[in-house]
C-alpha cells in the first residue's frame, strides 16, 4: 500500500516553512523536499490542502500537484521494477519530470551530501565494490580542509560562485599548509568530481567554469631496484633483528611476486600451496582486484622460510616505507638517483640516495620493470604482467613501467 502526504518542515524566522513530501510503501518511508514555501496558516495537514484561495496561492497549488503525479509515477515505476526504492533515485526521478534543478548552499555542504552517498554505497552500487577504509578517510579530510579555507576566507563557498579563480586560491592556500604533491589528487580532483556529479546527475545549479581548471602535471619518475641490488637484499642477514627480518622477507615477496603491500602483509602459512609444476606457491586473491593469483615461490626466497618453517611475519602497512628504507640502506642500496615530480603543479626534481627514495610500491615496481625488461628473468609482455598481478593493463602501462634507456637495462641486468 502506497500513501503521499505532505508535511511542514523547519519553521524558518520570516514565519514561512518547507513542505516535504512523505512517501510510505510497505511501511518504508521516503521524503522528498519540494520547493514549495508555506506560512502557518495556510497548510491545512490534515485535510492535505490549501487554505487561501487559487488566486493567492501564487501557483503553489499546480506544483504541489505536478510532484504528487511525479511520485505517483515514480511509485508505479518500483511497482514494474524499473527504479528502485530509495530516497535518492526518488529525488532523480520527481526533479527529472518536474524540470526542477536543485541548489546545494555551500561546497561543504555538497561533499558531505556526496560522501554520505557513497558511504551508503549508493553511487558505486553497480560495481559492487564495497568503500574501503582510504575512501571515508579521504572524505574526512576533504571536508576539513574546505571548512578550514571556508572559516579563514570568512565567506561561504556557494557553488555558484566556484570558479578557475577559486581553484587557484584553493590550490595556494593548499600548498602553504599540507603536502603539495598531494593537493591534485585529494583535494582539487575530487572537487572537481563532486561538482560534476551535482551538475549532471543531481541537477544542482554549478557554475560551469569548474570544468576548464586543470594543472599541467609530468609523469613522475620512481625508482625501482636493479638485480645486483635485489642479490644485496637476499644475502643481507637480519638473523639477529627478527622484526627487521619480517620487513625484509615482505620486500622480497613483493619483488619476487608482484603482490601489493595490502596483499603480501597478509600472507599467512594458510597462503603457502603447490603450482601445477609442483613447486611451493603463494596463492591468495588480491584485495583491490578480488582476483585469484597463484605465484611459484622463487628457490631464493625459499631459503629464508625454511629457516623460520614458512611462518609467514605480520607487518604493518604504515611502517612498509620505513623499514624498506632502512632495510636498504643497510643493504648498501647507495646508487645516486635524482626524482622529478609535479608539486600543485610545479615540477621539482630531487636529488639524493636510491635508499630514501624507496617506498611501499617499490617491490612491485621492481617485479615489473624486472619482467617487462627481462633482467629479473624471463621477458614477459604488458598484457602478460596484467594477468599473472591481476591488474589492469593501462594501469602497469600507465603507473608501474618506467622509462628505461639502453644503457639502464643494461646495468639493471648487470650481476655482481
Amino acid at each position: 500500500m502506497n500513501s503521499i502526504k505532505f508535511e511542514t518542515h523547519y519553521r524558518r524566522k520570516n514565519g514561512e516553512a518547507q513542505l516535504y513530501a512523505v512517501v510510505v510503501k510497505n511501511h518504508a518511508r521516503l521524503r522528498y523536499a519540494t520547493p514549495v514555501m508555506v506560512k502557518a496558516d495556510e497548510w491545512d495537514r490534515k485535510r492535505q490542502r490549501f487554505t487561501v484561495d487559487r488566486i493567492s496561492d501564487n501557483g503553489k497549488r499546480s506544483k504541489l500537484q505536478k510532484i504528487r503525479q511525479a511520485i505517483e509515477n515514480y511509485l508505479l515505476a518500483v511497482d514494474f521494477g524499473e527504479a528502485v526504492f530509495s530516497t535518492e533515485a526518488m529525488n532523480v526521478f520527481v526533479d527529472e519530470q518536474t524540470g526542477r534543478r536543485r541548489r546545494v548552499e555551500t561546497l561543504g555542504d555538497l561533499i558531505k551530501r556526496y560522501s554520505e552517498e557513497v558511504m551508503a554505497n549508493r553511487i558505486n552500487k553497480r560495481t559492487g565494490v564495497a568503500v574501503c577504509e582510504s575512501t571515508k578517510r579521504k572524505f574526512k579530510y576533504l571536508i576539513q580542509r574546505v571548512e578550514e579555507y571556508q572559516a579563514e576566507t570568512n565567506k561561504p563557498l556557494l557553488l555558484l560562485d566556484l570558479d578557475t579563480r577559486f581553484f587557484e586560491l584553493l590550490r595556494e592556500w593548499l600548498t602553504k599548509r599540507y603536502a603539495p604533491n598531494t593537493i591534485w589528487g585529494k583535494f582539487l580532483k575530487p572537487i572537481k568530481y563532486i561538482l560534476k556529479y551535482a551538475d549532471e546527475e543531481l541537477g544542482y545549479k554549478v557554475n560551469p567554469a569548474y570544468k576548464k581548471y586543470s594543472l599541467t602535471y609530468q609523469k613522475v619518475h620512481h625508482v625501482l631496484l636493479y638485480k645486483s641490488e635485489v642479490q644485496r637484499l637476499i644475502g643481507l642477514d637480519l638473523s639477529n633483528n627478527r622484526k627487521l627480518e619480517d620487513y625484509q622477507i615482505e620486500l622480497l615477496f613483493g619483488i619476487f611476486t608482484g603482490a601489493r603491500p595490502s596483499d603480501f602483509t597478509e600472507f599467512t602459512k594458510d597462503n603457502i600451496s603447490v603450482s601445477p609444476s609442483g613447486e611451493p606457491a603463494i596463492v591468495f586473491y588480491t584485495k583491490k582486484t578480488k582476483d585469484r593469483v597463484s605465484i611459484p615461490i622463487p628457490e631464493q626466497l625459499q631459503k629464508i622460510l625454511e629457516r623460520r618453517g614458512y611462518e609467514l611475519p605480520k607487518t604493518s602497512k604504515n611502517l612498509i616505507a620505513r623499514n624498506f628504507k632502512k632495510i636498504c640502506h643497510l643493504a648498501g642500496l647507495d646508487r645516486k638517483e635524482q626524482i622529478g615530480r609535479t608539486r600543485a603543479g610545479e615540477f621539482h626534481v630531487t636529488k639524493g640516495l636510491l635508499y630514501q627514495f624507496v617506498d611501499g610500491k617499490t617491490p612491485k615496481r621492481t617485479f615489473v620493470n624486472g619482467h617487462y625488461y627481462g633482467y629479473l628473468g624471463e621477458k614477459w609482455n604488458v598484457w602478460q604482467i596484467a594477468d599473472f598481478t591481476g591488474n589492469d593493463e593501462k594501469i602497469i602501462r600507465d603507473h608501474y613501467i618506467e622509462k628505461l634507456s639502453e644503457l639502464e637495462v643494461e646495468s639493471a641486468k648487470y650481476d655482481l
